[in-house]
C-alpha cells in the first residue's frame, strides 16, 4: 500500500471512527438513562409495596372493629331490660 493510498483510506476511515465513537457515547447515555428509569421503578415498587401493606393493615383493623362494634351492640341490646 502506497502512503497516498493510506492516506485516502485514513481520510475515509476517519468519519466512521468519529460515527462509531458518538454511537458509543449515545448508547453510554442511553444505558445510563435506562439503570435512572430500572431504579426509579423499583422505588415506586418498593412504596406500592408499602401502600398494600397499610391497605391490608387498615382493612384488618376496620374488621375488628366492625366485629367489636357487633359485639357492643349486641351484648347492649341483651342487657336491656
Amino acid at each position: 500500500m502506497t502512503i497516498i493510498a493510506y492516506s485516502r483510506d485514513e481520510r475515509t476511515l476517519w468519519p466512521s471512527g468519529a460515527l462509531v465513537a458518538e454511537i458509543a457515547e449515545a448508547s453510554d447515555k442511553q444505558a445510563k438513562g435506562i439503570e435512572q428509569l430500572n431504579n426509579a421503578v423499583a422505588e415506586i415498587d418498593k412504596v406500592v409495596q408499602r401502600t398494600a401493606a397499610s391497605a391490608e393493615e387498615s382493612a384488618s383493623a376496620a374488621e375488628e372493629m366492625r366485629f367489636r362494634c357487633d359485639m357492643t351492640f349486641q351484648w347492649s341490646r341483651n342487657s336491656m331490660p
